[in-house]
């Protein structure tokens, strides 16, 4: 949803925010599968880690507009 929001409001295509929301499970789904089922590594910052990765990838294409 972070990723969702922050693609909202940079006013990004459908396009650019799906692959966005993408990245951001993509990213989550492989910190996950690196740890076993109960850990010390809280869920929150793994959603945190995936969220944060698909900011930056909308954010890249701001960089770019700018450049």
């Amino acid at each position: 949803m972070p990723v969702v929001s922050y693609g909202e409001y940079l006013d990004v295509s459908e396009d650019k925010l799906i692959r966005a929301v993408t990245v951001s499970n993509l990213v989550t789904i492989f910190i996950k599968s690196k740890f076993g089922r109960l850990s010390s590594f809280c869920g929150a910052v793994i959603a945190a880690a995936g969220a944060s990765c698909g900011i930056v990838y909308l954010l890249e294409y701001i960089w770019k507009i700018q450049e």
